[in-house]
């Protein structure tokens, strides 16, 4: 259904109970380094091989570059010591946070299309899980 001011987005024909898990976000996972690299266009000088590679596969299946359907997932290792550091539990180094990026039509769920409301006016909560079932985040 378009959203005035969003683009497309589903909308609940009945009333959904507090706490219903409706689905799974799913996409390509990116390190923030790649998000950065790939979207922030301050940033493209950076980009890799691999990076130009995702960005000619992209336009020539039609999907498109924008951004707008990335969901920041805050990483265990951001919680314990060497927190900020990107420091983790072994002392290996890991990234706080990873990206599920779900712009691309090949590779995601109906769920990119979940629109919401902050503040007052709040109609769900995210939960992010780190690693699920099949070793993904969602």
């Amino acid at each position: 259904v378009p959203v005035e001011g969003k683009g497309l987005g589903v909308v609940a024909n009945e009333r959904i109970p507090a706490r219903t898990t409706v689905g799974d976000y799913r996409g390509e996972i990116l390190t923030e380094d790649e998000k950065d690299r790939r979207y922030i266009e301050s940033k493209s000088h950076l980009r890799t091989p691999v990076d130009l590679a995702w960005i000619k596969s992209r336009q020539e299946r039609g999907q498109t570059l924008t951004g707008t359907y990335l969901y920041g997932v805050t990483m265990p290792s951001s919680r314990g010591p060497g927190a900020g550091l990107g420091i983790g539990m072994g002392g290996t180094h890991q990234p706080d946070r990873i990206y599920i990026d779900s712009e691309d039509e090949d590779c995601s769920l109906w769920t990119r299309f979940i629109n919401h409301a902050g503040g007052r006016s709040a109609n769900l909560t995210p939960k992010s899980i780190h690693e699920s079932w099949d070793g993904n985040p969602r």
